[in-house]
């Protein structure tokens, strides 16, 4: 642990913005109540907890009814007409969806390519979960109900080696020699009935995986996750070896060597009704009062007599059936929330290194995550609102926060340990508002956004002391009336792009984490939504142009672009690339798992949907392509088209002009990911994997069906 570091003082003035990180700012953070969580002993602790709060939200939400009724009795004038169902406390329901033989056989000498492009990961070496990875000889595809294994390389002799089913919505896996990890959605017991969900993935349970924007806070969807470990050492019959049934739905996981880190998170709270009257129902106050107290008795008796959903697991290999994961601790908010579980589970996948599962958990909502290869980290945003049960921390003026969580890992045995949370202004946009360099979490956060005029950013540097995450560095007030786009953090450099009708980059020196500075800043037409280091002195970036209005811009067509920030106090853009109008669209703007430069060559493959004939804020309706596009990418010369794999759309094989209405925050395509193997490029959709040479790319050599 460190100590406290000295403060930053002064301000830094660059152009018509101002930057401040003041004495004062630091110490409203410090001084505020503490986020750091407290801890629970076990789960009979942990049961009474959750019901105890849920006592006393019974408590409060009657009281409310009954100071309702009481004044529109004392004033009949004020007779506006309120109701409120009866309700529940916990997650909302999800929907349920339960889910051929191989061609080919397994060879002991099969080659391998020289390169393979593997996961596009945050941080090298932190492996995240997906649903294609591949051995640079072997692709597995983890998606429409199966485990599916193809020889892939070389492109011209792909097919299908082995298939193994599974149950449940196959949404994600991680590959580990011969061991794979497969992650499945399953009918939980909060996704019975009907209700609204959101936040998971393709698929049975939802249309897209929240990974971007925010309006996109990963959550449970009421789904169970289901772990299944598989060897694939005969790739023609892979064999399913153990399988752990999680009580949470999956948010995210991560790769360590041999350890798994898998996120989940699920409902904790007690069914109970909920007041149910009208405020001007003319009825005498005695009669209302009474009723209100017979409602509140049979409330107080559901709390009482209902069971705690304590996160539980299944383990086929340690028979644990059913058991809950709460024997080493839960731990609590200050603020006295008990709706939600956020579980950090950890797991070996080493032969011979088998052991039960080990699990950390909070009562907390879900956010984005974030892994370096010592902790996770999940930032989780929180709002103050009127009608918020829960009171605010001490010292807090701001209407928007996030909570920050941290949990230690490790690479070398699979252990997971609660260890500290902190609190920054605003709320993150994706897991690369967060990074962690020397044992400091860099931390970027907007605070409301466009249009309104109180928005603006900030940039916190955590530092861990005790049990808290207490800030040491803070920018504040960076871009006013613009909200954040894009971040990429580099060892002491951070890049961030904020957007109104312009994209101003901003590069930031975090070489002194008590001292955060901004060195320099390029405005330009559009913004970034993705930036990626192609080498230390450039960054390549996917996003959108836009037409400026004066007070407001509209996004148009996608943009390949290439800044030099060789000199951080005057960066540049050395290359920009337009693709189509408004409208067009790819998953690399909002996921970057669908994003894939391939150092060896030199080359960039993005899935794309291309709309022409928009223009000004009208869409454009002429689909002219659908599938991958492969460009060189050089610093100093920019960009150039080495070819296109075309993806029909819809499975007729006509375009579908309905595909030109993506919005910004919500990008898709119907190619989701690409694989390059030497001179091979593979895109792959939700239904087949198109298999090219680079010298010609238009003209497939196989299609790979992944729906047999």
């Amino acid at each position: 642990m460190k100590t406290l570091p000295p403060l930053f003082l002064g301000l830094i003035s660059l152009g018509a913005c101002t930057f401040s990180a003041t004495p004062s700012s630091l110490a409203t953070a410090r001084d505020a109540l503490s986020p750091a969580l407290i801890p629970l002993r076990g789960c009979d602790d942990a049961e009474a907890y959750v019901r105890a709060q849920a006592a006393a939200a019974v408590e409060r939400a009657y009281a409310e009814a009954l100071d309702a009724v009481a004044k529109s009795a004392a004033n009949s004038r004020n007779c506006n007409e309120r109701y409120a169902d009866a309700g529940s406390v916990g997650a909302p329901n999800a929907p349920v969806r339960s889910a051929g033989s191989a061609t080919g056989s397994s060879s002991s000498a099969t080659p391998k390519a020289a390169n393979a492009s593997g996961t596009n990961n945050q941080v090298s070496g932190v492996d995240e979960a997906d649903f294609i990875k591949n051995d640079g000889t072997y692709m597995y595809v983890a998606n429409n109900g199966a485990l599916r294994i193809f020889q892939a390389f070389p492109g011209s002799g792909a097919h299908l080696v082995g298939k193994l089913a599974l149950t449940g919505d196959v949404v994600k896996m991680l590959l580990d020699g011969d061991r794979v990890l497969v992650y499945t959605k399953r009918a939980g017991a909060s996704s019975s009935g009907s209700g609204s969900y959101s936040g998971g993935y393709r698929g049975g349970y939802s249309q897209a995986e929240c990974t971007y924007g925010y309006s996109c806070t990963p959550h449970s969807d009421g789904t169970q996750t289901a772990l299944t470990i598989i060897d694939v050492s005969n790739k023609a019959a892979p064999a399913q070896l153990r399988e752990v049934v999680q009580s949470g739905s999956l948010i995210s996981a991560r790769q360590l060597g041999h350890e798994v880190y898998t996120v989940t998170s699920e409902p904790m709270g007690i069914n109970w009704s909920r007041p149910s009257y009208y405020s001007c129902s003319g009825k005498p106050l005695a009669t209302q009062r009474a009723e209100l107290t017979l409602q509140r008795e049979a409330a107080r008796t559901q709390v009482q007599s209902a069971t705690v959903n304590m996160p539980r697991a299944s383990d086929t290999q340690f028979a644990t059936d059913g058991n809950t994961m709460c024997s080493s601790g839960v731990y609590r908010s200050p603020l006295g929330e008990a709706e939600q579980s956020l579980n950090v589970l950890s797991l070996d996948l080493q032969p011979g290194h088998e052991a039960p599962v080990q699990n950390a958990s909070i009562l907390s909502a879900a956010g984005h995550v974030y892994a370096s290869a010592e902790n996770l980290y999940v930032a989780v945003p929180r709002e103050r609102s009127a009608s918020s049960p829960y009171g605010w921390y001490a010292g807090r003026e701001e209407s928007v926060l996030s909570d920050i969580h941290k949990f230690k890992i490790s690479a070398t045995e699979a252990h997971v340990e609660y260890t500290a949370s902190g609190l920054v202004k605003g709320g993150v946009l994706n897991q690369f508002a967060m990074d962690e360099n020397d044992g400091y979490l860099r931390v970027a956060t907007s605070y409301g956004r466009v249009p309104s005029k109180e928005v603006h950013s900030t940039l916190t540097v955590l530092d861990q002391v005790s049990n808290s995450l207490v800030p040491t560095g803070i920018v504040d007030h960076l871009a006013p009336q613009e909200d954040i786009r894009s971040v990429r953090f580099d060892g002491a450099r951070g890049y961030i792009v904020t957007f109104k009708k312009t994209d101003p980059l901003y590069v930031f020196d975090l070489a002194t984490p008590s001292a955060p500075r901004v060195l320099g800043e390029l405005k330009i037409p559009g913004f970034s939504t993705y930036m990626h280091m192609l080498d230390s002195s450039h960054l390549l970036t996917i996003g959108y142009d836009a037409n400026d209005h004066g007070d407001f811009a509209y996004f148009d067509g996608v943009i390949l672009q290439i800044f030099d920030v060789s000199n951080p106090a005057a960066p540049t853009l050395a290359h920009k690339h337009k693709i189509g109008t408004r409208g067009s669209s790819s998953e690399a703007l909002t996921n970057h798992l669908a994003f894939n430069y391939f150092a060896p060559l030199s080359k960039l493959a993005i899935p794309m949907t291309v709309c022409e004939g928009g223009s000004d804020g009208r869409y454009g309706t002429n689909m002219t392509f659908s599938g991958l596009m492969v460009f060189g990418v050089d610093a100093a010369s920019g960009f150039s088209e080495t070819g296109r794999i075309a993806h029909p759309s819809t499975p007729s094989g006509g375009y579908n002009s309905n595909g030109c209405g993506n919005w910004w925050e919500n990008a898709s395509s119907e190619v989701r990911r690409s694989v390059f193997m030497d001179n091979w490029v593979y895109s792959v959709s939700n239904r087949e994997i198109r298999v090219s040479n680079m010298s010609a790319l238009s003209a497939p050599v196989a299609v790979l069906d992944l729906t047999l």
